[in-house]
């Protein structure tokens, strides 16, 4: 386009060139404008739109300075005739210019930067029309990368939530179905515990009621044995009294036994009697202490048997249950 404008402003200048330039340089213009819009929506890629936005801004960038060159060369020519009709009505006319010739020169001006401000609207609407289709289709382009980029997206974003959680809401429903038959499996022992527990509590109750019972047969031990031991000191006492009795009547059977060998026999007799029967009844009363003390003596290790028993049989039956 710059070539034309010196070509244009070079030795094809003229008249004609006067009336025509203007025009094909604005429709080069115009037709920069298109070829740079076009070239910066064929570099475009909406799906790469970061790295096409350079490209795009270099073709609206070419579309602009063709214009601008295209309407400034317009200019250059439709200026240069002016100036040159000016000066060269001066130096033909030797007269004074008049005040008609300088209203015609300024019409003739004023229609050539009418036609110029014409062709330069036309040439900005052109590039406004451009402009705003290729705004349009931009923002439709964008629009529908950014939709199908989104849909993508979350089809993607959706497909990964399921097969993640779904496989997280299957183990967690696995885990609370082991957690329900623990639980249950939990209650039937602790039932069965409970029931343990009130065995072991009748189990500890019944020995209670053994001790108490064994307490009860020692005291009546006690008191059996107290009575036997007063006895045991009367049967001394009487013991002692026997033995004076029999010293006295041995002393008396001595004086009397030269003149009553009868009586000293029967005295005898009497006397070894009487100690066969006390000899007799301290062997009773040994045995039946003995007796009695065997007999506590068993019902305590047996009540204390039963007792270990019950309290091992209650432990066991509640370690069990725990585990």
């Amino acid at each position: 386009m710059v070539v034309l404008i010196l070509y244009f402003h070079g030795p094809s200048y003229s008249v004609q060139t006067v009336r025509t330039a203007p025009s094909i340089l604005t429709s080069f213009g115009i037709f920069g404008t298109f070829l740079g819009i076009a070239f910066g929506l064929m570099q475009f890629d909406s799906a790469n739109i970061e790295s096409s936005v350079p490209v795009m801004i270099d073709g609206l960038g070419v579309a602009v300075w063709s214009s601008v060159v295209g309407i400034l060369g317009a200019l250059s020519i439709r200026l240069r005739h002016a100036i040159n009709s000016v000066r060269g009505a001066a130096k033909s006319e030797t007269q004074q210019v008049t005040i008609a010739d300088l209203n015609n020169a300024i019409l003739s001006l004023n229609e050539s930067m009418q036609g110029l401000r014409n062709e330069s609207r036309d040439s900005a609407s052109s590039l406004l029309q451009s402009n705003q289709t290729y705004q349009t289709q931009m923002v439709e382009s964008n629009t529908a990368a950014l939709t199908d980029a989104i849909s993508t997206l979350m089809t993607e974003f959706n497909s990964r939530i399921e097969v993640q959680y779904g496989e997280n809401f299957g183990k967690f429903n696995e885990s609370l179905g082991r957690l329900l038959e623990w639980q249950t499996t939990y209650s039937e022992q602790l039932d069965s515990m409970l029931q343990a527990q009130e065995s072991s509590k009748e189990v500890m109750l019944q020995a209670g009621r053994s001790y108490e019972q064994m307490i009860d047969h020692s005291r009546e031990f006690n008191q059996v044995a107290a009575s036997l031991g007063e006895m045991l000191k009367g049967l001394e006492q009487q013991t002692r009294n026997l033995e004076g009795y029999l010293s006295g009547l041995s002393g008396l059977v001595g004086q009397a036994s030269e003149g009553l060998p009868a009586l000293g026999e029967y005295v005898s007799e009497l006397t070894l009697k009487l100690s066969s029967s006390i000899e007799e009844n301290n062997r009773s009363l040994t045995t039946i202490l003995t007796q009695a003390a065997e007999s506590i003596s068993q019902t305590v290790e047996q009540v204390n048997l039963n007792m270990a028993e019950s309290v091992n049989a209650a432990h066991g039956g509640l370690a069990q249950h725990v585990e």
